[in-house]
């Protein structure tokens, strides 16, 4: 007969085992190196350093930090899920302040996500976040405008 010590154990064993099968399905969360990370290799290079530049040079003057993120895919996870890891992960924007922005777009899936840091709610409500992904990165996206729609998203953060 089996003890109930020996089911308890069995039944934890069996939940670590599925807490670490779907754990093993989520896609990594690359080192943050730069502030266009493009994984998903959307960018043209030169379109990729300017941003870059521009981004660095945005944070020096406003301690605010805007990050680009692309990646090939995310499944099984939301864009809001996925963003919401890179973000405890990376750390964005000032400690105290919490000032961060993260653009996601996730090429296979055709995802776009805009999170922002609770520092920047306030100024960036999720009506206008909404408003840049729908309004401004879609329809340059649809045209094959890749490079300038994420440049006028990031502008529009600004």
């Amino acid at each position: 007969m089996v003890s109930l010590t020996q089911k308890i154990g069995a039944f934890l064993a069996m939940l670590l085992t599925g807490a670490l099968l779907f754990a093993a399905d989520l896609t990594a969360v690359p080192k943050l190196v730069a502030p266009v990370m493009d994984e998903a290799q959307m960018m043209s290079d030169s379109a990729r350093q300017q941003l870059n530049d521009h981004l660095l040079q945005y944070s020096r003057e406003k301690g605010s930090q805007i990050v680009v993120l692309t990646v090939p895919k995310i499944e099984p996870e939301t864009p809001f899920d996925y963003s919401t890891r890179v973000m405890q992960q990376w750390q964005l924007g000032r400690k105290n302040v919490s000032d961060g922005v993260l653009l996601l777009l996730v090429r296979d899936e055709r995802k776009t996500y805009l999170a922002v840091g609770r520092g920047l709610e306030g100024a960036i409500p999720d009506v206008y976040a909404k408003r840049i992904l729908e309004d401004v990165l879609r329809p340059e996206l649809h045209a094959g405008k890749t490079d300038e729609g994420i440049y006028k998203a990031v502008n529009q953060v600004e």
